[in-house]
């Protein structure tokens, strides 16, 4: 199903309905997704002021896209330059304070700190004019690519009065925009519909140029909240009991009741919990891998592990809690109840689905964990 905006007799919907017509880069997007955040914390913090500066809408573009590139590694595309910036940024997160809602302020203070030494101001060559051009399209026909930016500037600023004004107009010799009173009104009012339509949009963009990667819905925006695993300890817990088990990267003991539960291939890169890609290690262990690959000597131990675990699951769980526990089992590794304990059909199905995820994770970017 297709997203709208919703209808206004008030604004140009018909335009406004074609702002990411033709999209080749990410730009027009996450300005504008910079734009409903501004003035969605701006209304929140009772501030009436319509006047937003460019740097400030850069910063928070930049802001929106440290998330899908440096902590998810997603790609831009090749002819997008945001990347590139974003690369040269210095700033380092765990994946314990994804979730911190001060994390996002700490990224935006980093970005204007060193706003001018990474060029944050390339993002603002073109868009600001560009994301306005479904406004003014007969008036921009046969105009030359090199003409259209002072064109649109010009028309944005005589028709910001009339009865059918843009979003938007330029002041303060360009660096800053006004939005409109009536545009800001009717963004605000259908907030969550509009979030939604720019969402969808942004999701297509990025699931286009990352075909293969799992989960880009959860990749575009830091969670809120992380599962705190809970039965998934559980589960671990209870095959602990009745068998000992050994850290698959040191071969260290591991304790029942002192262990952590590394997601095998990075959450970071699934971005989900699920108990058949999760494996006991110690805390400390945890903490160095992180968002690292594990190596083949690993996924050989991981599997052994695993199969151990279902094994003594089978014998000492009841149907019940056996049967919800290995849900994620059959459907992700789409084997049969019966063939999750036939080791060499578990191997099989294992190698068959941790493989080609290990190789796309490496091949945008995540490292590998050597262990100790």
């Amino acid at each position: 199903m297709t997203i709208q905006p919703p209808s206004c007799d008030k604004v140009d919907i018909h335009a406004f309905n074609q702002l990411f017509n033709n999209t080749t880069n990410s730009y027009k997007l996450v300005f504008f997704q910079a734009l409903l955040n501004i003035l969605m914390e701006r209304q929140r913090s009772s501030v009436h002021d319509l006047v937003i500066e460019l740097r400030e809408l850069a910063t928070e573009m930049l802001a929106l896209g440290w998330y899908p590139h440096n902590f998810f590694r997603l790609s831009f595309g090749v002819q997008d330059q945001t990347g590139k910036i974003l690369d040269c940024l210095v700033f380092d997160l765990e994946e314990q304070a994804l979730t911190n809602p001060d994390t996002h302020k700490r990224l935006r203070r980093a970005i204007a700190d060193q706003y001018e030494a990474i060029r944050a101001d390339s993002m603002l060559r073109f868009v600001p004019y560009r994301l306005l051009s479904p406004f003014f399209l007969d008036e921009l026909k046969g105009l030359q690519d090199s003409q259209k930016d002072k064109r649109i500037r010009e028309l944005a600023n005589s028709r910001f009065s009339t009865q059918e004004p843009p979003i938007y107009r330029f002041v303060e010799a360009e660096r800053a925009i006004e939005v409109h009173p009536t545009w800001k009104d009717y963004l605000l009012r259908e907030i969550a519909i509009i979030n939604g339509w720019v969402k969808h949009h942004w999701i297509g963009y990025l699931q286009d140029r990352n075909p293969s990667t799992p989960a880009i819905i959860k990749k575009i925006t830091p969670p809120l909240t992380r599962s705190a695993l809970t039965q998934q300890t559980r589960f671990w817990q209870a095959v602990m009991v009745q068998s000992a088990q050994r850290c698959i990267y040191t071969d260290t003991p591991i304790e029942p009741n002192d262990f952590a539960l590394d997601h095998f291939i990075p959450w970071s890169f699934v971005c989900h919990d699920q108990l058949w890609n999760l494996i006991p290690v110690s805390s400390s262990i945890n903490s160095s891998k992180g968002s690292r690959l594990p190596l083949e000597k690993h996924v050989d131990r991981f599997i052994d592990a695993q199969y151990h675990a279902l094994k003594v699951g089978r014998r000492n769980l009841s149907d019940s809690a056996w049967n919800k526990a290995i849900e994620p089992y059959v459907s992700d590794l789409r084997l049969s109840r019966q063939d999750l304990l036939d080791s060499s059909k578990l191997d099989s199905a294992y190698r068959h689905t941790l493989g080609p995820l290990i190789s796309l994770a490496r091949q945008i970017g995540f490292s590998d964990f050597h262990g100790k």
